[in-house]
């Protein structure tokens, strides 16, 4: 398994759990070995957030203000924004180990640990989303750009974040 394409494939999954159960299996396959690092892979640039087909994107100034948390409304828009914020994560911590080749083995488990983390995370959430009859992509959110279009074009910008 090609290290690069695997998480390429992964990061353009647009279903929450479809890319979580493939992670999973990716990172059960490279904590045993079984990735290879083709360390002349061409990565792409992503155009468009994996959660675009999840979430209703519209832009921030159009975004309900979150109030009246003591609401089961405003308890469902406070933690599908920290859902959206964890999910963002899982991204930006995979594309953390997919931009980068011929780096020690260490910075790409500390990224994919990251990834593990923030998917627990976000499950934690999804999981009290679901007790309070929603779910995740049922709340407006504006764009959050995706990695590669920000300015991770250069190490020094993607490891100072």
């Amino acid at each position: 398994m090609n290290f690069y394409k695997e998480l390429e494939l992964i990061l353009e999954i647009k279903s929450p759990k479809e890319k979580i159960n493939r992670f999973y299996d990716f990172y059960a396959k490279y904590k045993a070995g079984d990735v290879v690092f083709k360390n002349n892979y061409k990565v792409k640039e992503f155009l468009e957030p994996s959660y675009s087909l999840t979430c209703k994107i519209i832009p921030p100034q159009d975004v309900p203000r979150r109030s009246n948390l003591s609401t089961k409304e405003g308890q469902i828009n406070l933690l599908h924004a920290i859902a959206h914020i964890e999910y963002s994560a899982i991204d930006l911590a995979l594309d953390g180990a997919y931009r980068f080749t011929n780096l020690p083995k260490s910075y790409y488990d500390d990224w994919l640990e990251v990834a593990d983390d923030e998917i627990r995370h976000f499950l934690l959430l999804e999981k009290l989303l679901k007790e309070l009859g929603a779910e995740y992509g049922c709340i407006f959110h504006f764009i959050l750009p995706p990695v590669s279009l920000q300015a991770f074009h250069f190490f020094e910008s993607q490891t100072s974040i």
